[in-house]
């Protein structure tokens, strides 16, 4: 009992530092202290290992093959799944569904520019992100200070940290809002957990979290 009210306690005060964090933005600075203050609550309040926080971890199905993930809740239910089409190997779709409204989107690779013996044109890479039936537009990557990071077309997120380690935040660069925090460490042989809220906007942050993971595990 003791624990576990230590383990409530820890989890509250990181949600209130995930909800200061999405409804007002944090800058750089401020999250280190609040990383401080959370490592350092931790080390006090709890003896032992608190319960982690997320709302879906993601896991892969190996033994049916590369882009199958299963997407479960904290309650170990299915919320999302996934399927892998790569009609040959510079190209790829991945399907995404739910239980009730089987598939809800895809997310394709798209190639522009070609090489050829007399010119050259830089191939450059997006994603085309359907959703509901209707094309939204597409993922970008881009590079910033060497730091590798995606934006969208057709609203104003981008996704910044460390991709290549599934540790990093999409956020709405036009309010600062965080929208969701993904990490690798939070559930064990979990591909991946993520924290959002189950809104609107969670089918689309789910999509982009897979395509992150499946292209890190592309190479």
């Amino acid at each position: 009992m003791k624990k576990q009210k230590k383990d409530n306690l820890l989890d509250a005060l990181e949600d209130i530092v995930y909800e200061t964090d999405r409804e007002l933005g944090i800058s750089a600075a401020a999250e280190d202290v609040v990383k401080t203050f959370m490592e350092t609550a931790e080390k006090v309040i709890s003896s032992g290992k608190k319960t982690p926080s997320y709302t879906f971890a993601a896991f892969q199905d190996k033994k049916i093959g590369r882009g199958t993930y299963s997407l479960v809740t904290r309650k170990n239910t299915e919320a999302y799944n996934t399927l892998l089409e790569q009609p040959d190997s510079r190209s790829f779709v991945l399907h995404f569904y739910t239980e009730d409204d089987g598939e809800i989107g895809t997310v394709s690779r798209h190639t522009s520019g070609k090489k050829s013996l007399f010119s050259y044109e830089k191939e450059t890479t997006d994603f085309l992100v359907t959703l509901n039936g209707h094309v939204l537009g597409y993922i970008i990557p881009v590079k910033e200070k060497k730091e590798r990071k995606l934006i969208t077309d057709f609203n104003s997120w981008a996704v910044m940290g460390s991709l290549a380690k599934n540790d990093y935040k999409i956020f709405d660069t036009d309010s600062g809002k965080t929208l969701a925090d993904v990490s690798a460490k939070k559930v064990r042989s979990a591909n991946f957990a993520m924290r959002c809220r189950r809104d609107e906007n969670e089918p689309l942050l789910v999509m982009m979290a897979v395509l992150i993971d499946f292209l890190n595990r592309k190479k």
